[in-house]
């Protein structure tokens, strides 16, 4: 009698197994630097095009994250009640403030 076949379930998981275990062994490839019979890294470090796509991307991460900095302090500023945030300088917020300061008195 011939061998049963494997249920479907089983067949699925054996699957997954072969194609993690293929993904890890090409990764390791790739970070080994064994792939360069199938890849020459001249040509992709030689791309300039790549470097502008890069540099536009890391610019707009950074202003992202500059004005994304901004909003956050103004926001946790405005719930704590004792600070204001304003054009990036900090700003005390004192409702009953009547002091001139010394350089008004000298204006």
């Amino acid at each position: 009698p011939a061998p049963a076949a494997p249920p479907a379930a089983e067949h699925a998981h054996a699957r997954d197994a072969r194609l993690a275990e293929f993904q890890r062994t090409m990764r390791e490839r790739f970070l080994n630097g064994e792939d360069g019979a199938h890849v020459d890294y001249r040509q992709v470090d030689g791309d300039v095009a790549l470097d502008d796509t890069w540099q536009r991307e890391a610019a707009q991460d950074a202003e992202d994250a500059y004005f994304g900095e901004d909003e956050d302090m103004g926001e946790a500023a405005a719930a704590s009640g004792g600070e204001q945030w304003e054009a990036g300088m900090e700003v005390e917020a004192d409702a009953d403030a009547t002091e001139v300061d010394d350089f008004d008195d000298v204006l």
